[in-house]
């Protein structure tokens, strides 16, 4: 299993310890993308529970 991250430093000490790969954040599109599919998420919960 692969965890990606964006290129911050504080993600390097994780490398030792599990298969990380850091990918950068494409001017914030993929912070957009996380956001929907949270909201997704909290969409889901709300009608199901």
């Amino acid at each position: 299993m692969v965890m990606y991250t964006d290129l911050r430093k504080g993600h390097r000490p994780l490398m030792d310890q599990y298969n990380v790969s850091q990918i950068e954040s494409d001017g914030g599109m993929n912070f957009k993308a996380l956001h929907t599919i949270i909201h997704q998420v909290k969409s889901w919960l709300r009608t199901t529970y």
